[in-house]
């Protein structure tokens, strides 16, 4: 099946979503455990918790 699928958008019909299969979620998970302590050090492990909360913050609007 692969790791997506076509969806048909439930906020505009004119448009598809891509959507995670299950296979894909456990990529996604398989994956994470690699990639999570690579992006602390090298992405929030030099940021002090403000500028943390302000990356979380930015990263919150830019997926609303």
């Amino acid at each position: 099946m692969g790791y997506l699928t076509r969806e048909l958008s439930r906020s505009d019909r004119r448009s598809t979503d891509a959507v995670l299969t299950d296979e894909g979620a456990a990529a996604l998970r398989k994956a994470a455990k690699v990639l999570a302590p690579a992006l602390k050090a090298h992405l929030a492990g030099p940021l002090n918790l403000d500028e943390v909360r302000t990356l979380q913050g930015l990263a919150a609007r830019i997926t609303a």
